[in-house]
């Protein structure tokens, strides 16, 4: 397969239809086999091979190598935007309609490659960056394609490990999955023999040799004593662990703690005992004396009793005096009122004339008051109706002059409240229409929302709605088309394969009867056909081997899954072509979308304006109500008559109130006169009543006259029998006082004689003391008892009784604290030797599982030994199949060809594979008679290594085969990267040797001039049909002339 031309339109640099025509076919028709294309840097040579490759591939490798994939993936993602799609492929300068593709010829009819751009929508790339979009029927075709950066990154940048990793991802097929499962194992091996060592080191270490005379059966034998005396411990098994240890010493510390909390009880309770019995004594001394006190104490509240009744007698005594005190003082006062009698009835008629005097002028004093405040309550009226005339007056005239500027505001109103109907008139008619218009955008929402995209084929209505590229619309109903056609193959194959099937039963039971007929003779004659064979050998091997059957439903199964895989392509590009028209549907949705909230803004704007306008009229209208309102809705003449005539009538009465009001002035100021001549007398009687009602006798008078509630003027009577009452009632209680006297004089004397206290100071402190001193008998004799009331039942019986049972009480404690004292002996013992117990059984586990582990260990350094066998193995056939695949010999044959290094000139790949890091795959170079190799990144300059990578890609792209066939195209940009004149020249005639003898066509590019006008010469057109191209501009190619002789 050799490429004949290539047609490149829209693609990267070359932007119209004919700017990439490049044509590789002699003008005989034969196809080129040597092309050079000459063009400076940034004219679009690597726009050329990323074309080829991508339409062939449908990727470009230099774009998703590993080093590069991430950063140009996210390059172009920062650089995206929403609003528009991002061009990577397409030619950035022709419009978003214009045709972008690149079409691909070659020999092989069958072969020809044509692939568009896809146009994706706003917001998306029309390239991705993802390896797994290339096209794994051509995948391998990509090592046709030799780059500038490839040949830089495969020895200089690309480390041996992702040589290595990059060989067996695509050659490696299960060996190296197997290889790394063995790696990973014996690693795993290696970890759990380590751990294993580790693990029986530590229990080396930790061993403990146990006691000699320990026994577990003395354990047991002291936890049975210490059952005996009522306990429950459990016996030591040998599943005896750390954690029940831990529980039994728990146990036994807590039993411990509280026999010694019990035996620590009991002696405070025999020393309490011991003490109880030694306070009897004081107890007897203590009741006799609490007996003794309380006789003396009763004898002093009988004296108490004595001395209240004498202090009761001294207080009535003393009320009698106070009495009698107050009785003699009122006798007094009677007598004096009596004596000047005469001269108080004289000042009380005084009194009597002066009261009814004043009640008179106090009467005139309040009417001419009254008619006072008449007289001026009327003219504050008049005053304030003389103001509102005024005020009236006032706004009359100002409305008279008001006149032509109000007449003027009415006619102005009605004319903005015509501009406003007229306005609201214009914005409803306008409303009607954008409603229209937003019902048809309505419509149209609704016919595009319910587009069927459902992977049938693209309706016209669709293409009218949303309008998808015409080249995209055929490939989707032809991809449906041929999914449909290819969908009945498969129904086919499965129909054939269900014949087969029946057919392969019936063959092989006459496979089998033939096999037992020949099994019983010799025969070199088939026994179904006849047929004559060499010997009965053949004969009955080509019978055993027939796979005509099998040969037939191995071609259907192949059929039917190529059928399917293409079904899956199809259907992930239908899939991509049902998201390119959602996203074209959502797109139009949208559109639609923005142009109904459009309208529906405008007819918010409109119902905003419509509303304001009738508001603003209604506003005018209000105001045109209020100034007619002014005017009294009368015409102008008729409102200018109405406020001269009613001024006129205002005149009118404010002179008839001012007349008003002086009058009712005058007889103000009269009855002020008389009230004050009245109000002067008034005061002559107040100061002469107060001078009577000052004097000493008729402030007695008044006094005792109101104490004794007598009413009258003559009451000379009333007095005198007041006086007799008050003569009496001395009399009876001087009788009184004598006798309380003689009951105070009998009551000391009683208490003289009988010795007690006549102090009450005495008396109350000797209660003090005798009640302190029965209080501390009491309660000594109170706490003496509490202490014995928790050994016996009743502390207070007889001191013979309690000391009995006190005795009792100390024989039982000391037999409590013998037997308690015998249990913890025991649970001592038990303490002490659990210390061994536990020793003991670990040191016997621990025995266990070494033993178990050595057993371990050894299965693993076995498994071990065979893992590294088996790794080796693998790793050997390894290097056998890279040795294999690089063609070392041609290799080391082409480079030498060049001829870069004087003395190193065989190449050798070879795979290394360390202990403890990933695998390698070296390119290492030999000096010719030695075993030493050296590595050409350390020591080659760019040019050597250059070379190198040459003839290893060479090497390579003369051994691709795509379909059973050889490709015979090598691409090469830019090959003679930094080498000499003399490498430059060697470079040429190995493409020429490589062209002539493999049948090979060289397709090369360069920026370099010389090197493109030394090809012409060294491969000129007339002798080996040779083709020279070059640029003229950016992204316009065309043949060069090449000028004979």
């Amino acid at each position: 397969m050799k490429i004949k031309s290539v047609d490149i339109v829209g693609f990267r640099a070359y932007a119209q239809e004919g700017d990439g025509q490049f044509d590789f076919c002699n003008p005989d028709g034969s196809v080129s086999n040597f092309v050079a294309i000459y063009a400076p840097n940034g004219f679009g040579k690597s726009s050329f091979y990323d074309a080829m490759e991508w339409a062939i591939t449908n990727n470009i490798g230099r774009y998703i190598r590993d080093s590069q994939r991430g950063i140009n993936s996210s390059v172009s993602l920062y650089l995206n935007t929403s609003s528009s799609s991002q061009r990577i492929l397409k030619n950035r300068y022709i419009s978003e309609s214009a045709p972008s593709y690149v079409s691909v010829k070659t020999t092989d009819k069958k072969n020809n490659y044509r692939r568009s751009v896809r146009r994706p929508p706003a917001g998306q790339r029309d390239y991705t960056y993802d390896p797994s979009k290339t096209v794994k029927s051509t995948k391998h075709l990509a090592d046709i394609f030799l780059s500038q950066d490839a040949i830089d990154a495969f020895l200089k940048e690309e480390r041996p490990e992702q040589r290595y990793e990059r060989f067996m991802l695509d050659f490696g097929e299960g060996d190296e999955k197997y290889r790394a499962s063995l790696f990973s194992a014996l690693k795993s091996c290696n970890r759990e023999i380590k751990i294993l060592n580790d693990s029986i080191s530590d229990l080396e270490s930790s061993l403990e040799e146990p006691a000699l005379d320990f026994s577990v059966e003395k354990v047991n034998e002291t936890i049975i004593q210490i059952n005996n005396l009522g306990n429950n411990f459990p016996l030591i098994d040998p599943s005896f662990s750390e954690l029940q240890q831990t529980e039994l010493r728990s146990m036994l510390s807590k039993h411990i703690v509280e026999i010694e909390s019990k035996i620590t009880s009991l002696g405070n309770l025999d020393r309490s005992v011991d003490l109880s019995v030694e306070s009897l004594p004081r107890v007897e001394e203590y009741r006799n004396l609490s007996a003794k006190l309380r006789a003396q104490l009763q004898v002093m509240h009988a004296n108490r009793s004595q001395l209240d009744e004498i202090s009761k007698a001294k207080a009535a005594r003393d009320d009698c005096d106070i009495r009698l005190q107050g009785v003699m003082s009122e006798l007094e006062r009677v007598a004096e009122l009596l004596s000047s009698y005469a001269k108080i009835h004289e000042i009380v008629n005084d009194i009597a004339a002066c009261e009814a005097e004043l009640e008179t002028v106090n009467s005139s004093v309040d009417l001419e008051t009254v008619a006072v405040n008449t007289y001026l309550q009327s003219i504050d009226s008049m005053r304030r109706r003389r103001a509102e005339l005024d005020t009236e007056l006032a706004s009359l005239l100002d409305s008279f002059e008001k006149i032509d500027a109000r007449y003027q505001d009415i006619q102005q109103a009605e004319s903005l409240i015509s501009g406003y109907k007229s306005k609201v008139t214009d914005l409803e008619s306008r409303q009607s229409s954008v409603s229209s218009l937003r019902q048809s955008l309505h419509d149209e929402y609704l016919r595009c929302f319910n587009l069927k995209i459902d992977g049938s084929l693209i309706s016209s209505e669709v293409q009218a709605f949303l309008k998808p590229d015409p080249d995209f619309v055929v490939s989707y109903n032809q991809s449906i088309e041929l999914k449909a056609s290819i969908a009945q193959q498969i129904s086919n194959l499965e129909e054939q394969a269900k014949n087969l099937g029946s057919q392969s039963k019936d063959l092989y039971s006459l496979l089998s009867l033939a096999r037992s007929l020949l099994s019983e003779s010799l025969s070199d004659e088939c026994p179904v056909c006849s047929a004559k064979y060499d010997s009965h050998a053949v004969l009955l091997d080509r019978i055993q081997s027939n796979g005509s059957i099998e040969a037939a439903l191995s071609s259907i199964l192949k059929n039917t899954e190529d059928a399917r895989n293409r079904i899956s392509q199809l259907d992930g590009f239908l899939v991509k072509g049902d998201e390119y028209l959602n996203s074209l549907k959502r797109i139009s949705l949208e559109k639609i979308t923005e142009k109904v909230v459009s309208a529906d803004g405008d007819l918010e704007q409109i119902a905003r304006e419509i509303l304001d306008a009738q508001r603003e009229s209604a506003i005018r209208t209000d105001s045109l109500y209020r100034l007619s309102a002014l005017v009294g809705n009368m015409p102008k003449d008729d409102y200018t008559r109405f406020i001269s005539s009613s001024i006129d009538a205002v005149r009118e009465k404010i002179q008839a109130a001012s007349e008003l009001f002086g009058y009712e002035t005058s007889l103000m100021q009269a009855a002020k006169q008389r009230k004050d001549q009245f109000f002067v007398r008034k005061v002559a009687l107040d100061t002469r009543l107060e001078a009577y009602r000052g004097s000493e006798l008729y402030s007695l008078y008044s006094s005792l006259k109101a104490a004794y509630l007598l009413k009258g003027d003559d009451l000379n009577g009333e007095f005198l029998r007041k006086h007799e009452e008050l003569t009496q009632q001395r009399s009876s209680l001087k009788t009184e006082i004598d006798g309380i006297d003689g009951f105070i004089n009998y009551m000391e004397s009683d208490i003289s004689v009988s010795g007690r206290f006549l102090s009450d100071t005495l008396v109350s402190e000797k209660i003090i003391s005798l009640s302190n001193e029965l209080a501390y008998s009491e309660d000594s004799v109170s706490k003496l008892e509490a202490s014995l009331r928790s050994l016996v039942q009743n502390p207070g019986s007889s001191i013979s009784d309690l000391f009995n049972s006190l005795s009792d009480k100390k024989k039982d404690l000391e037999r409590q604290l013998k037997d308690l004292g015998s249990g913890l002996l025991w649970l001592n013992i038990l303490l002490a030797q659990l210390d061994d117990v536990l020793p003991f059984f670990k040191y016997r586990r621990a025995r266990e599982e070494i033993e178990s582990k050595l057993s371990s260990l050894s299965k693993m350094q076995r498994l071990v030994v065979s893992l590294t066998k088996e790794l080796r193995e693998s790793e050997m056939k390894l290097k056998e199949r890279i040795n294999n695949f690089f063609y070392t010999d041609l290799i080391t044959s082409i480079y030498s060809k060049i001829d870069p290094h004087p003395f190193f000139k065989t190449v050798s790949f070879e795979c290394v594979f360390p202990e403890e890091e990933r695998p390698r795959l070296e390119v290492y170079l030999y000096e010719e008679g030695s075993s030493q190799p050296i590595s050409p990144g350390l020591y080659f300059s760019s040019a050597q290594l250059n070379i190198l990578s040459l003839s290893i890609f060479l090497a390579k792209a003369l051994h691709i085969e795509h379909d059973g066939k050889a490709v015979r195209s090598i691409l090469i940009d830019d090959p003679i990267h930094s080498m000499d004149s003399i490498n430059v020249l060697s470079v040429i005639d190995l493409l020429r040797n490589i062209s002539i003898n493999f049948d090979r066509q060289i397709i090369l590019s360069t920026h370099d001039e010389n090197f493109y006008e030394l090809l012409k010469l060294k491969v000129p057109e007339d002798r080996f049909g040779s083709r020279f191209i070059r640029f003229k501009s950016f992204g316009v190619v065309e043949n060069d002339v090449v000028l004979s002789g």
